[in-house]
């Protein structure tokens, strides 16, 4: 049955008793952002490597196509009408849906409609029966929650094609594939597919199950097929193919965060993502906007690509969304890659779970663009998630990969379904499986992390760390985290790990590695807020006791008010507490009067930041720097005469370093205040 035949109808199966089922659906609404789009649709092609071939090529273009071209329009609207209908019935909804509804609705009616095509080259294409469960093309279009495992990859939950339908203002998606491994001498399909929401059906007004298809709906309604070979309208096919692969189709494409930058984001997503298969030959991207090129990076433009991305993210959408997203940490990690790096670290791994693993581990003292983290990655070379070791000797970036496929199955059992985060809660099955994938990713991390703590030289090495030896601390230092003034003084409930340089700086300690020290009772932080003084104090009490002294008067608050206020141009008092900040300070080898300070946030900070030198060991007073030269600052200083520093507002382990120059006498310890 052709196209027109079947009068160009969704189908969506009857209820038959069913639940009802809402238009809201946490296997969609999981994949919030283009970078979800991006990995999903890229591991899937990547797997797919047609014989003969050696790198895939992935295209995604945005364009704006005639809304005809959309299968079935006219009975699709009808559906979303009818969906629209049964959130209409009451007003008792407390979500969104029918805000969602009518904006598909609005969508579908305008001449013109935006189109995300996600093409893939070099491919198998979505090869297979309509009932055969091992091959790609039952796996992507008639199954869902189902894992399964190929030589190149291995998946989880088969909830990836739900990331297109959140993209999908219309929530629905057509394929046009063109595959291997003819079907009775067709080797090319067309089919859609809608997660919409159950609704009265147009043609019966009999209720509906939430998934649908653009299909060949067997005579009895009991099934569908795609359409294949001369079945297919090929003039509702927006873009023509001629050589094996597939096309996704993701109808009124709409970046959930902001339309008009999807390009960087989703060049920002793959680059994470894929950066080790990029540099390997494996897969090669483009990014248009209609026939204009916007992105292309391969294996031989990687590091340029890098470096424009990062450029236009900063330029588009600001320099605290790069410093904060998982692409500013690529650059790090291509220096594990490079073939010709000096301070490359190649190690292999042997665990017990996991198998062989290889850990690539760049180090240099000299490069502080080092963000001091390593990340995991799995077949098919993709990136899952990022870890921080903290702070080392030598500033670091490390890649693990999992090379046997028993680690990469075990691996993936670990992720969430969005491939982003490993985590024990995220395995599915019995106590037992649940304890083994902790007990081994924690065997794992604690692997990388012995060899990333071999970076800290001990104390007989100390002489590799430049002006380490000549700290100005002299004394044994006994309950300070790092060299903060008054941590002991204080107390807090953060349970994260902290690496300082404590025992590497005691001289009574001969060899040792950087400490790890947990704080135990909750912090207590007193920050002002502007103000300047009142006019007078409070009314006096006029609630009397029941005694008869002092007439019944007591003198306690009165219920009037008194007359101090707050007042917005008082001095700005917000302060930074020395417990919130490590400070590590080095004296310079050539210049015993140079000092060179590195402050690090210890949780999220935001104020002045005033720096002083204690005169006591507890920090309970200060007295300002204000006799010093400054030779650099990442951060402004505006008084030249006072060290402090204004408007200052970092994130947990972020940090900023100075250097001044002071007279040698001053050997105090430096704290904030």
């Amino acid at each position: 049955m052709s196209q027109t035949e079947n009068a160009k109808n969704w189908f969506f199966p009857p209820l038959n008793g069913g639940e009802f089922q809402g238009f809201s659906d946490s296997s969609t609404d999981n994949f919030k952002t283009t970078d979800n789009l991006g990995r999903e649709s890229a591991q899937n092609s990547i797997g797919a490597l047609r014989d003969g071939c050696k790198t895939v090529s992935m295209k995604y273009t945005l364009k704006t196509v005639d809304t005809n071209l959309f299968p079935g329009r006219e009975n699709y609207l009808k559906r979303l009408i009818a969906a629209r209908n049964f959130y209409s019935s009451s007003d008792k909804w407390t979500g969104d849906e029918l805000r969602k509804i009518d904006k598909a609705i609005d969508t579908i009616k305008q001449d013109k409609i935006r189109v995300l095509v996600i093409s893939d080259f070099n491919t198998t294409g979505l090869y297979g029966e309509e009932d055969s469960e091992i091959d790609p093309y039952f796996k992507f279009f008639k199954s869902q929650n189902l894992s399964t495992y190929s030589e190149m990859s291995a998946g989880t939950y088969g909830e990836g094609k739900n990331a297109f339908i959140n993209f999908s203002t219309l929530r629905a998606i057509t394929v046009y594939s063109k595959h291997i491994q003819p079907i009775n001498g067709k080797e090319d399909l067309y089919v859609g597919r809608s997660k919409l929401c159950s609704h009265l059906d147009p043609s019966d007004t009999k209720e509906t199950q939430k998934v649908g298809y653009y299909a060949v709906t067997n005579p009895n309604g009991d099934g569908w097929s795609s359409y294949r070979g001369n079945e297919i309208d090929y003039s509702i096919v927006p873009i023509k193919r001629n050589e094996y692969g597939t096309d996704i189709y993701v109808w009124g494409f709409n970046d959930l965060d902001n339309l008009k930058f999807w390009d960087i984001r989703l060049a920002m997503g793959l680059m994470y993502a894929f950066f080790k298969a990029v540099r390997r030959k494996k897969i090669e991207f483009e990014i248009f906007d209609e026939d204009q090129l916007l992105y292309k990076f391969n294996y031989e433009n990687l590091n340029e690509f890098r470096e424009i991305v990062e450029q236009n993210c900063i330029e588009k959408l600001g320099q605290e969304y790069w410093e904060r997203s998982d692409a500013s940490l690529v650059k790090g990690y291509l220096k594990c890659s490079d073939e010709h790096k000096s301070n490359k670290k190649q190690i292999s791994l042997k665990t017990k779970d996991f198998g062989d693993v290889d850990l690539t581990i760049y180090a240099d003292k000299e490069d502080k663009s080092l963000k001091n983290q390593y990340c995991i990655m799995r077949k098919p070379l993709m990136t899952i998630q990022s870890f921080s070791r903290g702070e080392s000797g030598f500033p670091y970036q490390a890649v693990c990969e999992i090379n046997d496929d028993a680690g990469n199955i075990l691996l993936s059992r670990l992720e969430d379904v969005t491939h982003t985060d490993l985590h024990a809660k995220h395995v599915k099955g019995s106590p037992k499986d649940i304890h083994k994938c902790t007990y081994a990713l924690r065997t794992l991390k604690r692997a990388i992390h012995e060899k990333i703590d071999e970076l800290t030289p001990k104390i007989k090495d100390s002489t590799d760390i430049p002006g380490l030896s000549e700290l100005l601390w002299g004394d044994p230092i006994h309950n300070f985290d790092g060299n903060s003034i008054g941590g002991d003084n204080n107390s807090s409930n953060n349970q994260d790990d902290l690496e300082t340089l404590d025992l590497i700086i005691d001289p009574k300690i001969i060899e040792s590695v950087p400490s790890y020290k947990k704080r135990k009772k909750p912090s207590i932080v007193i920050q002002k807020t502007p103000s300047s003084k009142g006019d007078s104090g409070g009314n006096e009490g006029d609630h009397g006791g029941d005694g008869i002294a002092n007439d019944g008067k007591g003198h306690g608050a009165g219920e009037g008010k008194g007359n101090a206020q707050e007042n917005p141009e008082g001095e700005n008092q917000s302060l930074i507490p020395s417990e919130l900040v490590q400070i590590i300070r080095t004296r310079s080898k050539y210049d015993k009067e140079v000092s060179k300070f590195k402050i690090k946030a210890l949780k999220k900070i935001k104020g002045k930041l005033r720096l002083g030198f204690a005169l006591d060991e507890k920090g309970n007073q200060f007295i300002p720097i204000n006799q010093f030269k400054l030779i650099n600052s990442d951060k402004i200083i505006k008084d030249k005469n006072l060290l402090a520093f204004e408007n200052i507002e970092l994130y947990k382990n972020d940090s900023f370093e100075f250097e001044i120059k002071f007279s040698s006498e001053f050997n105090f310890a430096v704290g904030a205040y």
